[in-house]
């Protein structure tokens, strides 16, 4: 499960990279209708049924839809209008917030392995995204503004409560009653909402640039769509196994995805590396390695 959300979710950077277009918004809200499409189809195959709805789960799936669309939205103003590497790492970052959700709310026990492995995660997500040049330094000075702050921020927080907000929905609705009846129709009304917010606020932000290039929008978010959701079933396997930490569900994935994302960049795209984030590479390994024990 671990490998099969890492690698499908950094396997994703493929198709935003192919995708040359200005609607970044548009390119959002299309590829959470795919995932709406995807669990629609591979509903009845997982559980056997078409359709076992629990009204009691729409506040769960539509605060996860809502929060999940923010942090797209919040993400993309962050990278127009500020430093590219420090945006990512923060970004990122949200992936410790169910990390601290976890251990503080739900009193999940942590030991010195656990602790390692949160550090050099933090130092693979530094390294690797962050140009430590006296040239690069020079431009984030100039690019960092407040309102890059406000939506770095606002990214940040949201991609980690979209994980918290399945990580709460679990526990109420499958973990408490042994049940995953209504584990495909939370994903599928969660990306329904985020499909109708990124698509209305890009008809707001974008509705000029949505036509230019919209086969190759489709296509490509298609791409990115279906691969977050398996990422999505992935971690929701996970968080309902007894047998995982649900704390270092987060990092662990995060840094599968993100080395896998490396690997991509390397092979496919021809991207070049220097010495310290090489460094980060073997940090995040170390990550995985310490989070697993």
């Amino acid at each position: 499960y671990f490998l099969l959300g890492g690698a499908t979710d950094g396997c994703s950077v493929i198709f935003k990279k192919l995708h040359k277009k200005p609607c970044s918004v548009f390119f959002s809200g299309v590829a959470c209708f795919y995932i709406f499409i995807l669990y629609l189809i591979l509903n009845p195959i997982l559980t056997g049924n078409l359709f076992v709805y629990n009204s009691a789960i729409w506040p769960y799936a539509v605060i996860y839809g809502l929060v999940y669309a923010l942090s797209a939205y919040a993400s993309t103003v962050a990278f127009k209008c500020g430093p590219v590497g420090i945006t990512s790492l923060l970004v990122t970052l949200g992936g410790l917030i169910p990390v601290l959700y976890n251990v503080i709310f739900l009193g999940e026990a942590v030991d010195l392995m656990f602790f390692l492995g949160i550090i050099f995660f933090v130092i693979c997500l530094v390294l690797l995204n962050v140009d430590f040049s006296k040239k690069d330094k020079a431009k984030t000075k100039k690019k960092i503004n407040v309102k890059w702050i406000i939506f770095a921020i606002l990214a940040t927080l949201s991609y980690g409560m979209s994980m918290v907000m399945q990580g709460i929905y679990k526990n109420d609705f499958t973990i408490a009653t042994g049940l995953c009846l209504y584990e495909n129709e939370f994903m599928m009304l969660g990306a329904l909402v985020a499909t109708v917010f990124l698509v209305g606020m890009s008809l707001i932000v974008e509705r000029k640039n949505i036509l230019d290039g919209i086969g190759q929008t489709i296509g490509c978010a298609g791409g990115v769509g279906v691969l977050s959701g398996f990422y999505t079933i992935a971690y929701l396997l996970l968080l309902g196994s007894s047998t995982v930490v649900h704390a270092t569900i987060a990092p662990i994935l995060l840094t599968i995805s993100l080395l896998t994302c490396v690997v991509i960049g390397v092979v496919l795209f021809k991207e070049k590396y220097k010495l310290l984030q090489f460094i980060g590479m073997a940090c995040g390994i170390a990550a995985v390695v310490f989070l697993s024990l």
